[in-house]
């Protein structure tokens, strides 16, 4: 199991990253490894996807299933399919800035090359690609904000 962590602090209140984050369309923007083939809203809250994943050179298929939806506060996506995992979104506020943080935890079936290769090259873009989606989140709050 791959374990990847990050935060950033987004100078606006947590409704507007909230708003952002949430959007159907969102994830595309924020992660350009994602293409979304389907979205649907969830009774949790937001909104379930089908997703085509990029690592590396491979194509994974996964489904994204909201499995907890605490409005501005708390969004926990389970992965399904092709990349088996979960994505965990923790935000706070105190109404002039925002903390978020990711969680991203991931499995694939490796074979020990594979595994070595991940471990090497995958993974850390992995995790420039997770920092990369909350810049792209506060960019995109901030400039909104501004």
């Amino acid at each position: 199991m791959t374990h990847i962590q990050v935060n950033a602090i987004i100078e606006t209140d947590a409704h507007r990253v909230w708003t952002v984050l949430t959007h159907p369309r969102s994830i595309t923007r924020l992660n350009p490894h994602i293409q979304q083939l389907a979205s649907q809203p969830s009774p949790l809250g937001g909104y379930n996807q089908q997703w085509a994943y990029m690592m590396g050179r491979m194509k994974l298929f996964t489904q994204a299933q909201i499995v907890r939806y605490v409005e501005a506060q708390h969004l926990n996506i389970r992965l399904v399919g092709e990349l088996c995992g979960q994505w965990t979104y923790w935000l706070e506020s105190d109404g002039y800035w925002s903390h978020i943080a990711l969680t991203i935890d991931y499995e694939l079936p490796f074979s020990k090359v594979g595994a070595a290769l991940h471990a090497l090259v995958l993974e850390p873009e992995q995790m420039m690609l997770a920092q990369l989606q909350l810049e792209r989140l506060r960019q995109f709050c901030e400039r909104k904000a501004a």
